[in-house]
């Protein structure tokens, strides 16, 4: 019996290194998304810490040294959180496109695996035939002989 060879073997072997290499991509766009998201929430988290100091010198009678301050520590703030903004978008457009490449190279290697199945069981039913045509070969021969040998006696 003959063994069984996909011609394809090397393309699906490197299809399959490329489907490795695009979920490590993935986990990385992933972890840095979880980052800068992080980053955004503590952005935010001081903002509403700022306001709510800013609502307490409004509330308590203010210093206009205190309150200038910490009205321009709050424009700081929302600048800051509108670029951290951006690069979390980025990092989730980044992710977005990773997430769509690891799903090309799924499917990608589904694919072939799907026409290594479908030429194995080919070759799994060529073999099948081959040996059922051996058999009916011997049969039919040793009925031959049989017959032969029966004619003669």
């Amino acid at each position: 019996m003959k063994k069984f060879i996909f011609p394809l073997e090397s393309v699906l072997a490197a299809k399959r290194l490329l489907e490795q290499e695009a979920k490590r991509n993935l986990a990385q766009a992933e972890d840095r998304l979880s980052r800068e998201q992080s980053r955004l929430d503590e952005l935010n988290k001081e903002k509403e810490h700022a306001l709510n100091s800013w609502y307490e010198l409004v509330q308590n009678g203010f210093r206009s040294q205190s309150l200038l301050q910490e009205v321009h520590h709050i424009n700081v703030l929302r600048e800051q959180i509108e670029q951290q903004y951006t690069i979390t978008e980025q990092a989730r457009q980044a992710r977005n496109l990773c997430q769509e490449q690891l799903r090309e190279r799924f499917m990608e290697v589904k694919s072939l695996k799907t026409v290594r199945d479908q030429q194995f069981a080919a070759y799994l039913a060529d073999e099948a035939r081959e040996k059922d045509k051996e058999m009916d070969e011997f049969v039919s021969g040793a009925f031959h002989r049989a017959v032969q040998l029966g004619s003669h006696a």
